[in-house]
């Protein structure tokens, strides 16, 4: 009969006993893709010579605090005062090639007083390291590079930190800036900013940062590719001024009335069956008044829900689209109301396009005019932008 190893004595007899020991040739440590950031650091960047452009009469180099932070960020530390423990971390000193470590009150202080002198040398500094390691930058299947950049919110809620503030998305705290090149996304800048800061707010000044650091990569055609926070006319006229320069910007409609595209699409015969059950339209103008500037509009339209009544603000009528309704206009400004009042009508074939009869109230004038197009829902979700 085989032995109960669960009871005391047999537990205790199959024991193993181990000996721990301090090795003195081993170090063992779960930050060991340090070593591969101060190699990157030190060897493939020029800011050990940079850095001393800001002049110190005295105390530790500036790359020494360049080292110990840029540490800490790797390891997900952004604290002054996580530097304190990795003071006397052999390996974290050596992995960094730190020489002399600050302590938590030095580094914040003199990043304090030195962080608006710094800041551009680790900008270009990001640059060099990727032309130093000759960094893949691919281009579109049309031949330009993309740059892309926009704004998205971190939530800081409940926090008292500066700059914290109530971004779009309904929580407090920042809203950054990045911008990203190549089908790589290498990232060539992200720039901190208060929650409450409109996208567009400074955005030239960022573009004007960004750009060069772009065509130091690469010397094939930008595209730039913004969404619709960033349709504005200064950016669009700054843009056209720039060499190998081209730009795409989401259309922002404001105040374009979309019954007006409507006739549009119905007037130049746009409409195409893209599969059973979905209609799509494309729509181009040039602007007469921005040179070499165009706005694009591809318009959907599927089957419709059997909806008796809705409501839908303006933002989502332009965005998700007009239901085969008839829209009144009420008594404010921020909306409309729908009533259905035809039935669906099969869409099955290219040649038998449905045609829906609307009877629409604008506010400029209270006399229903009717309106036909061969569509059951119209839909702009997808404009394209500027060109």
């Amino acid at each position: 009969m085989a032995p109960d190893i669960h009871s005391p004595s047999q537990c205790i007899w199959l024991m193993r006993t181990f000996t721990l020991q301090q090795s003195r040739t081993e170090v063992y440590t779960p930050h060991g893709g340090l070593a591969l950031i101060g190699h990157c650091l030190n060897r493939h960047t020029s800011l050990i010579k940079t850095a001393r452009t800001v002049v110190k009469r005295h105390g530790i180099p500036n790359i020494e605090l360049i080292r110990t932070y840029l540490g800490l960020i790797t390891l997900g530390k952004s604290d002054f005062e996580a530097v304190e423990p990795v003071r006397t971390d052999p390996f974290f000193k050596t992995a960094m090639g730190i020489k002399q470590s600050p302590s938590s009150a030095r580094l914040r202080q003199r990043f304090d007083e030195d962080a608006r002198a710094l800041t551009p040398l680790l900008d270009d500094a990001s640059v060099e390291f990727l032309q130093s390691i000759e960094a893949p930058v691919s281009p579109l299947a049309m031949g330009h590079v993309a740059l892309d950049m926009d704004v998205f919110p971190m939530d800081n809620s409940q926090t008292r930190k500066e700059g914290v503030s109530y971004t779009y998305k309904g929580y407090d705290g920042y809203a950054p800036i990045a911008a990203y090149l190549g089908q790589e996304g290498w990232c060539l800048g992200c720039e901190l900013r208060p929650g409450s800061q409109h996208a567009n707010n400074g955005f030239l000044d960022t573009l004007k940062r960004v750009l060069p650091r772009a065509r130091a990569l690469t010397d094939k055609p930008i595209l730039l590719r913004l969404d619709s926070a960033h349709d504005a006319r200064d950016n669009r006229d700054f843009l056209r001024e720039q060499k190998q320069v081209d730009f795409l910007i989401k259309w922002n409609p404001r105040k374009q009335d979309p019954l007006a595209w409507a006739e549009k699409a119905q007037a130049q015969k746009a409409w195409m069956l893209d599969r059973n059950g979905k209609m799509e339209a494309v729509l181009s103008e040039n602007l007469s008044d921005e040179p070499g500037c165009a706005r694009s509009l591809k318009s959907r339209c599927a089957p419709a829900m059997p909806v008796a009544s809705c409501t839908w603000s303006r933002r989502s009528v332009l965005k998700a689209g007009l239901p085969p309704c008839q829209p009144r206009w009420p008594m404010n400004n921020k909306s409309w109301r729908f009533t259905a009042i035809t039935p669906p009508v099969s869409n099955s074939t290219a040649s038998s396009k449905p045609t829906w009869i609307w009877s629409a109230c604008r506010p400029a004038s209270s006399t229903p005019t009717t309106w036909s197009w061969p569509s059951q829902h119209w839909d702009i979700t997808c404009c394209a932008g500027w060109a």
